[in-house]
């Protein structure tokens, strides 16, 4: 589970190096919408991980929405979405019972 996809280039470094057994499948969050200041950041998503596509599923929206509809569970979860401590705890916290025993939790800005 990816919480933060942006433009995807962490995403295909996952598909590369980490998610690389055949039923290896990765959930990405994110609002995947035009911004002002970054652009059509979706399609350089679907560009960067376009090699990957069938190995993906896009959840479109802000995380506390999408979180509640996934269930997992993951054995890695990457909290890089909502650029506060605040934000990184609460996706964090709604991500913890979707984590396998033994799982891995990744954090990005939560200082």
């Amino acid at each position: 589970l990816e919480i933060g996809s942006f433009e995807g280039r962490a995403t295909r470094w996952l598909c590369e190096n980490v998610l690389t057994g055949e039923d290896a499948r990765i959930d990405c969050v994110d609002l995947f919408a035009t911004d002002p200041v970054y652009g059509d950041y979706h399609a350089r998503f679907r560009a960067n991980t376009a090699a990957f596509a069938e190995r993906i599923t896009e959840h479109a929206g802000p995380s506390y929405a999408m979180l509640e509809r996934l269930d997992g569970p993951y054995d890695i979860v990457y909290v890089d979405g909502w650029h506060s401590a605040f934000g990184a705890l609460a996706d964090g916290v709604m991500c913890w019972p979707m984590l396998n025993v033994g799982g891995l939790m990744i954090f990005d800005d939560y200082l």
